[in-house]
């Protein structure tokens, strides 16, 4: 603390290496990481660890605090030790996501009626934000396919396509020359239409996030990712106009899974390029 001179709560949060940069002959988090993955599938959980604490982004403490005093002595050692480890972490990651409240939560009937309301007594407001996030969306979607190149979204934020036509929907009902009360009953059923696609969205990257996505995207791709569907202006944005509709704070819409994803995918090992094989063109041969 006395090198660094930051106080104790500021130590963690840290990068290891600050402005600086890596000191010459160190390799960095990938070569750790490319080490621990030789091991095997039971070191995954090390392997993030590790990258996590060398940004300055560790992992929750009460789930590190509950993995040291939690696994039994006799886990740590033997052959089958790192299973024995990785099974047991994996169970305490799974018992803290249980008790988590969900990173999108359910929307409560009587609570998004009154909400409703509120939304129509400001029509110009609800107008832009509706706007807005569904032009956010397709800009970034569209930004995402030309600069990745690709023909498609990754198979994990295919929910996100759906969004934009929920938030011009919300925009078309307001617009609306019907009755106040239909007026409601519509906005509330595109709300409820909006906030399922994502919940949806939010499980969809749950799942992935289990799974390695080393090699899954070329460099090109995670650049992408990572300045549009993947970037923090555009999920804040997303956060910012969801929480808008659905009538929560905004720290109760975390989409905690998006964010780990999205920073799961700029720190994965990329995708190996094609090698192209150039073979010159030459003129037809002829007999003389």
């Amino acid at each position: 603390m006395e090198d660094a001179e930051k106080p104790p709560e500021d130590m963690f949060s840290t990068p290891l290496w600050r402005s600086s940069g890596l000191p010459d002959g160190m390799g960095g988090p990938g070569v750790v990481k490319a080490e621990l993955e030789k091991l095997g599938g039971a070191f995954d959980f090390w392997t993030r660890w590790y990258r996590a604490a060398f940004e300055g982004k560790p992992l929750e403490l009460e789930f590190q605090r509950r993995i040291a005093t939690e696994v039994e002595d006799k886990d740590w050692t033997g052959e089958d030790a790192p299973q024995k480890v990785a099974k047991r972490i994996g169970e305490i990651e799974d018992e803290m996501r249980d008790e988590r409240p969900a990173s999108v939560p359910d929307l409560d009937a009587q609570r998004l009626a009154t909400h409703v309301r509120k939304l129509l007594e400001n029509p110009k407001m609800t107008l832009i934000t509706a706007e807005g996030a569904a032009d956010q969306t397709e800009r970034a979607i569209r930004a995402y396919l030309r600069e990745a190149p690709a023909n498609d979204l990754p198979e994990e934020l295919q929910h996100l396509h759906a969004l934009p036509e929920h938030f011009r929907s919300v925009a078309r009902i307001v617009r609306t020359d019907q009755t106040k009360q239909m007026k409601i009953d519509a906005l509330t059923r595109a709300i409820e239409a909006l906030n399922a696609d994502v919940a949806k969205l939010e499980s969809d990257l749950r799942i992935a996030r289990s799974k390695t996505l080393n090699g899954r995207f070329k460099i090109k791709a995670m650049e992408a990712l990572g300045t549009t569907v993947c970037s923090l202006p555009f999920i804040a944005g997303l956060a910012f106009a969801s929480s808008h509709f659905f009538g929560f704070e905004l720290s109760d819409l975390t989409l905690e899974n998006y964010r780990e994803w999205s920073s799961d995918s700029q720190n994965a090992e990329p995708a190996p390029e094609a090698k192209i094989e150039y073979r010159p063109t030459l003129p037809d041969a002829r007999d003389v």
